[in-house]
């Protein structure tokens, strides 16, 4: 045997065995976590900066994995853990602004809005930048303490057959009584872990519902269950894909029905309608509000394309706001 032949071998088998390890990134290491945000992981990413959060004693890494663990979290819709990891990132960085910012949103979402008007004065103290942002959200927290005392006609209640505590969402109605929906619940198609999320890939799910004849409120539902996997539900993430959503006002006798002039503004971005910045927009401008007689908006989702749609249609345009009394305003959407 050539001992000289198999020292090479052995030592090219060294090599090769060294250039692997070092390509690939310790885990809860600072690599780790950048080759994870990098690919959009925020999950995986999260977890590894999490970790050198707690280990790194340098301080711009102990900087970077406070604000991308913050924002990680965030992106993954983990409200929680975003308000901890924002408050862990103005702690070690407190003149970043846009984490101050971020903060503020999340309160906001987790419906702490007392504190959240706070965090969003405390912002503008850093920065003016968002000035007109951080007041249209402001006013939003000051409206939604207002609206938690109001009384309601409606009860929105958890329905239990069908959440879980993974993501459940995206529900629509097919036929008479079926309901689908999007969920990366345990046990779908695929078995490996959605790296934005750390959960499972999403899949389509049915299932099918009764009403009870005597007591509409009364509703069983079956188990849901996959849909054909073979032919709707793949390896990936899967979901619904079209749906039809349209709201309308009730048409309660004896009610005033007043639009304010932020909310014509508001309705009209959302169904494409460019009056404000037009004269008709300056003369909105002089009236606080309006009176209404109905508002409707609607959206019929296919192919990833949404055409939106109103009280009554004409070509391509769709009337949102049918106005009343005087100054009378019509709001009109284009698709």
């Amino acid at each position: 045997m050539n001992k000289r032949h198999l020292l090479v071998v052995s030592f090219t088998l060294l090599m090769g065995s060294l250039f692997l390890l070092s390509s690939c990134s310790k885990k809860g290491s600072i690599a780790a976590a950048r080759e994870h945000m990098a690919k959009k992981e925020y999950g995986f990413a999260g977890e590894n900066y999490r970790k050198v959060y707690s280990s790194t004693k340098k301080k711009d890494e102990k900087i970077e994995s406070a604000n991308t663990a913050a924002f990680c979290y965030w992106k993954m819709n983990d409200m929680k853990n975003a308000e901890s990891w924002y408050r862990k990132a103005i702690k070690v960085d407190p003149k970043n602004a846009e984490n101050q910012y971020m903060l503020a949103k999340t309160l906001k979402n987790n419906g702490k809005y007392s504190e959240a008007i706070i965090e969003f004065n405390n912002y503008l103290k850093l920065s003016n930048e968002k000035g007109a942002e951080v007041e249209r959200m402001k006013q939003g927290c000051e409206n939604a303490l207002k609206w938690k005392n109001d009384k309601t006609r409606y009860q929105v209640e958890n329905v239990k057959a069908l959440n879980t505590r993974w993501e459940d969402f995206a529900p629509q109605w097919f036929k008479k009584d079926q309901l689908y929906f999007t969920s990366d619940r345990e046990k779908g198609v695929s078995s490996t872990a959605y790296g934005w999320t750390t959960n499972s890939y999403t899949d389509l799910y049915a299932v099918t519902f009764k009403v009870d004849k005597k007591n509409p409120n009364n509703i069983t539902y079956q188990l849901p269950a996959l849909v054909d996997k073979k032919v709707l539900n793949g390896e990936l993430n899967d979901g619904v894909v079209a749906f039809d959503a349209r709201f309308i006002t009730d048409d309660a006798p004896g009610v005033r029905k007043r639009i304010s002039q932020r909310a014509v503004q508001d309705i009209g971005s959302v169904g494409g309608s460019s009056f404000i910045q037009t004269l008709q927009g300056k003369a909105v401008a002089l009236f606080k509000d309006f009176g209404y007689r109905r508002i409707g908006i609607g959206c019929h989702l296919e192919n990833q394309i949404c055409a939106m749609n109103g009280l009554h249609s004409a070509g391509n345009t769709f009337t949102i706001v049918e106005g009343a009394g005087v100054p009378r305003l019509d709001v009109v959407g284009y698709n």
